[in-house]
């Protein structure tokens, strides 16, 4: 008999000769073994299926020599349940066997470090870092590692920044006090202000641990004048303001006030006196007066940044004035700075 096969419980019918009953077993026997695929004449040494009472316990599958070969089949070898999907035979996977590989959506690994996180080793390769510093931040640990921790921020006063060396690290920062009417902080890409460990806020300075910065200010409020045509003194001379970083160092000088002259056309000049040398147009602000007005200029500044200034220089500003008018000042600022 080949497949299909029907098995029917009315025959042989009860009134039919005895002799049937032979031709009824071996149709029988030869249906069961068309339907569970066993060849004739094989002896059956394990049970197929494990039943109890209740039902079908389980299915005992031989240790087949290779995988599912054919749609639909399910079979088990030595190592694993295959299943055949119509292209090709699949591993079954299954809690509690074994790792699923990283091929197949898996990460192959049993089990990881607690606090760890996964990562790349090798395009196949996952593995577990070790476990992460609670509230650190993450680093990345190249091609082949995984990521490590570094040290949590720790207070408010430290800050991360870039290494030479190679990983950024964290750094403690000293934290000026603000100076009322520091002057806005415009252009200040310079050397002295060019490391990755200077941060600038606009009221106060931040350096790394290690870093020494220098700074002085001074204003004054006053409003005087002037009709010198070189530069001098007002009334109340300065403001001036001294450094000692404790050797030669390259400075920044800012000053600003606000200035008017009295007659069209003319000029009110501010400058420096940098480390008592004489000040210069060159490194001067200027007003020009196109029109008669008694009303002040915007809030008028300058910015000068000389290189090597002695350790204890002092810094001053002078005013003049062109073609005999009359310059006015107040509000005078000059702040001064170093990093080293």
């Amino acid at each position: 008999m080949a497949l299909p096969s029907t098995l029917t419980s009315t025959t042989p019918a009860g009134s039919d000769s005895p002799s049937l009953g032979d031709d009824i077993i071996r149709a029988f026997k030869l249906s069961i073994v068309d339907i569970l695929g066993i060849p004739d004449a094989t002896s059956v040494t394990v049970a197929m299926f494990a039943g109890l009472a209740g039902g079908l316990d389980e299915v005992i599958f031989r240790d087949a020599a290779a995988n599912a070969s054919a749609t639909r089949r399910l079979r088990a070898n030595a190592a694993n349940l295959t299943w055949h999907d119509g292209t090709a035979a699949g591993r079954v996977f299954y809690a509690g066997g074994t790792d699923v590989p990283v091929a197949d959506g898996g990460t192959a690994l049993s089990s990881g470090t607690s606090g760890g996180i996964l990562g790349y080793t090798a395009t196949g390769t996952l593995a577990s870092s070790a476990a992460l510093t609670a509230s650190a931040l993450v680093l990345g640990g190249g091609a082949g590692a995984t990521p490590t921790p570094m040290g949590s921020l720790g207070t408010t006063t430290t800050v991360l920044h870039g290494n030479a060396a190679g990983a950024p690290t964290f750094s403690a920062v000293a934290l000026a006090a603000d100076v009322s009417g520091n002057l806005p902080v415009a252009n200040l890409n310079s050397g002295t202000l060019a490391s990755s460990t200077t941060f600038w806020r606009g009221d106060a300075t931040w350096a790394a641990a290690g870093t020494s910065i220098t700074r002085s200010t001074a204003q004054v409020t006053t409003e005087e004048t002037t009709t010198s045509g070189t530069f001098t003194d007002l009334a109340t001379a300065g403001p001036a303001v001294t450094l000692t970083p404790g050797a030669s160092t390259d400075q920044v000088i800012m000053i600003a006030a606000r200035v008017k002259a009295s007659l069209n056309n003319e000029e009110a000049l501010m400058s420096v006196a940098i480390a008592g040398a004489a000040a210069a147009d060159e490194d001067a602000a200027v007003v020009q007066t196109l029109t008669a007005t008694t009303n002040y200029h915007p809030m008028l500044s300058r910015q000068v940044m000389p290189t090597s200034v002695a350790n204890g220089s002092t810094h001053t500003m002078k005013y003049r004035t062109s073609g005999g008018a009359t310059g006015t000042f107040r509000s005078r600022r000059i702040i001064a700075f170093t990093i080293s």
